[in-house]
């Protein structure tokens, strides 16, 4: 995690939030959207305000959270035909 703390102005976070409209996320169309969304935001991350780097720390949260639950991996244990 960042040890940082952005300056993040609510207001203009807040207008940010209701034009995009982040939220879990609960379908693959839902999960490419934002990925989409996050990629555009990268972009221009050295440029960005705090409120859209904020924004794009959210869009992480959320598409590794919905990857965590819809495409976790079994047991990392090698199985004996694998066994070094």
């Amino acid at each position: 995690m960042k040890n940082s703390v952005l300056e993040v102005d609510p207001k203009r976070y807040g207008r940010l939030l209701a034009r995009k409209l982040p939220a879990v996320i609960r379908t693959e169309q839902e999960n490419e959207r934002l990925i989409a969304e996050f990629g555009a935001v990268r972009q221009t991350l050295l440029r960005t305000r705090p409120e859209e780097r904020e924004y794009s720390e959210l869009l992480t949260v959320l598409v590794e959270a919905f990857e965590d639950a819809n495409y976790a991996l079994e047991d990392q244990r090698p199985t004996a035909g694998c066994a070094a």
